[in-house]
């Protein structure tokens, strides 16, 4: 959506330029802004329960499914950093 607003045309040049139905552009507008509120009704961190096992690696399993594992052991920059990254990708504030 962001290429129709840099491309400094209106939708219906964009959509000819491109060979693309306005109604399809609109129908992917709609539908993009629905994920997006989704995620951010969704993006609220919340605390959950941890057990601690044996194990060579710490896991973490995040609600959308991501697995993060970090090696048993490992110093906290390296423990936080994949944590870190998720949770500015996510617009999440850091640890």
């Amino acid at each position: 959506m962001a290429g129709v607003k840099r491309s400094g045309m209106s939708v219906r040049a964009f959509c000819a330029a491109r060979g693309i139905s306005e109604a399809s552009l609109y129908s992917w507008r709609s539908e993009l802004a629905r994920r997006d509120q989704r995620v951010s009704k969704s993006s609220t961190p919340t605390f959950v329960p941890v057990t601690i096992v044996a194990s060579a690696a710490i896991e973490v399993v995040l609600p959308t499914g991501v697995i993060v594992r970090v090696p048993a052991g490992a110093d906290d920059a390296t423990a936080l950093r994949p944590i870190n990254a998720l949770a500015s990708h996510a617009g999440v504030a850091s640890c």
